[in-house]
């Protein structure tokens, strides 16, 4: 269920993406060859960027997951040496429940 809940939100988000780009090259193409042709360059420019922003952001999160197991063991092999505080992320259905 957490997983449908997740996504769908990410679905019907990416959906919403997919609709005002298609709104907007329809507009600029209204508007002229020009102005398309501007839009098209803009696009790619903010498609390249986007890609790269999600990938930074994946990649992020992979880290971070790591660094959140790393503390757990060292918190529950008794390691006093590591001066950390034990930190427990979420159960999936806790954060399923926090989706906005």
């Amino acid at each position: 269920r957490s997983f449908a809940v997740t996504a769908g939100v990410m679905t019907l988000r990416n959906w919403g993406k997919v609709f005002c780009f298609a709104y907007l090259a329809r507009q600029a193409a209204l508007q002229g060859p020009t102005v398309a042709a501007s839009y098209s360059l803009v696009f790619q420019l903010g498609f390249a960027t986007s890609q790269v922003a999600e990938s930074l952001a994946t990649s992020t999160q992979v880290l971070l997951a790591q660094a959140l197991r790393a503390i757990n063991w060292r918190a529950a092999s008794g390691d006093e040496a590591a001066g950390v505080d034990v930190f427990e992320p979420l159960t999936p259905r806790e954060a399923a429940g926090r989706i906005v």
